[in-house]
């Protein structure tokens, strides 16, 4: 596999793995308290947001060629680490 290919499978487990903690933070959301959960729901679509920015990134790179992947690379790694911030911040 080239390293492309090893790094687009990376990414994609790692975002079917944030993909699942959007749908625990979206339950949660259910069991927030009242006072809590206006702030609560603006986290999770912040994290939405940014789990939709990082899905076009990869698809992107998924489309470019062999030669233009590297430069597309950073977008990705960026766009990687404002959702898990996003989701790092959330309440637990």
């Amino acid at each position: 596999m080239s390293l492309k290919g090893q790094y687009i499978a990376k990414m994609e487990a790692q975002l079917n793995d944030w993909t699942a903690k959007l749908k625990e933070m979206k339950s949660k959301l259910e069991d927030a308290e009242v006072q809590g959960r206006k702030a609560f729901h603006e986290q999770v679509e912040a994290s939405q947001r940014q789990h939709e920015v990082a899905r076009r990134h990869l698809d992107e790179l998924k489309r470019s060629g062999e030669d233009a992947w590297e430069a597309l690379k950073a977008g990705v790694d960026a766009a990687w680490k404002e959702f898990t911030k996003s989701v790092d911040d959330h309440p637990k």
